[in-house]
């Protein structure tokens, strides 16, 4: 028996290059896969983050409606809201936010009794022609009343909070002898998020573009709560028509409408702009935010064709579609 040859081992076969070539294709798809899941896992998380903060601001307009028995007034935001005297539409002041009367400060909020205040909230500002140059919307009211974020001697209160305002929205008597030891109440929600954070001298100009208006030349008092991208959330309200006979005379914001619905219902104004959204139907105020694009699809055409590398020849319903399809929206009655 020849030992040597019982103990001899067969050569090791190595790896040859077609092999190793497939195995890194496969590692390199196997990582392609792994990294696409985890960034679209990220977008999810940052839109259900997001939409949680709507939410919460949802939640605070309620409960603001709760205590005070109002909802939050639409605040007039100044120059950049467009063309047209703002006293015209039924706001206290051509100046904004804040207006001083004498020698006091106040919140500058479109009277929602006033005959012009009620015309403006219908609509009678909006054209047919330009249905997004709708200024029927206030960055400014969502810190001012669900967050108390004005100076004392407006809100009667330093820092965030406020003492309870009135239904026209004002702090009357802030700093007279009759408000000494009024009730104080905390903020209605917090803005120290990353999806949420205050933002002081808030001014866009994509929205002064959006709706024709002029710039501002006092940015002070000019608080928003903005998200991620750093674009003010939306506070929309709106009144219906005394008799509502057809869909149009629900008076709904064209930012809250798809843009093919609204384009064909300018054509028939018995279209559903609603699309079959019995909330929406029934809303008259909403909270909007622009999504991960930065966008809330209202802007100028330009812009958007700009922002989203849009062709010259995509018709403007699918530009605006398409900025709108990452909103963030929650309406209320």
């Amino acid at each position: 028996m020849n030992i040597a040859a019982g103990n001899r081992q067969s050569p090791r076969r190595a790896f040859t290059l077609v092999e190793v070539l497939v195995a890194i294709v496969v590692i390199g798809v196997l990582m392609a896969l792994l990294i696409t899941g985890l960034n679209a896992a990220g977008v999810f998380a940052r839109k259900s983050a997001d939409q949680q903060t709507l939410n919460s601001i949802a939640t605070a307009t309620t409960q603001f409606e709760t205590t005070f028995d109002f909802l939050p007034p639409l605040v007039y935001d100044g120059a950049e809201m467009g063309a047209g005297s703002a006293t015209s539409r039924g706001a206290f002041s051509n100046t904004g936010p804040v207006y001083t009367a004498g020698s006091r400060r106040l919140v500058n909020v479109y009277k929602m009794g006033d005959a012009n205040a009620r015309a403006f909230l219908m609509g009678s500002a909006v054209s047919a022609a330009t249905p997004y140059r709708d200024a029927r919307y206030s960055k400014f009211s969502i810190p001012i009343y669900l967050m108390g974020s004005m100076p004392v001697d407006v809100d009667g209160v330093q820092g965030l909070g406020m003492v309870a305002p009135a239904r026209d929205g004002s702090w009357a008597g802030v700093g007279d002898a009759m408000t000494v030891g009024s009730q104080q109440f905390e903020p209605f929600m917090e803005g120290g998020r990353t999806s949420a954070r205050l933002s002081p001298n808030y001014f866009d100009p994509a929205e002064q573009s959006e709706l024709g208006g002029g710039s501002v030349t006092d940015r002070s008092n000019r608080d928003a709560l903005v998200d991620r991208n750093g674009k003010a959330f939306r506070y929309y309200r709106w009144l219906h028509e005394d008799s509502v006979q057809r869909p149009g005379d629900l008076n709904i914001p064209a930012a809250l409408i798809d843009p093919l619905i609204l384009q064909s219902s300018l054509g028939d104004p018995t279209l559903d702009v609603t699309d079959g959204n019995a909330e929406l139907r029934g809303a008259t105020w909403a909270l909007l935010g622009a999504g991960s694009d930065g966008l809330f699809g209202t802007e100028d055409i330009a812009t958007l064709r700009d922002r989203l590398k849009a062709p010259s020849d995509m018709p403007e319903g699918l530009v605006r579609q398409k900025a709108m399809q990452d909103n963030l929206v929650r309406v209320g009655r």
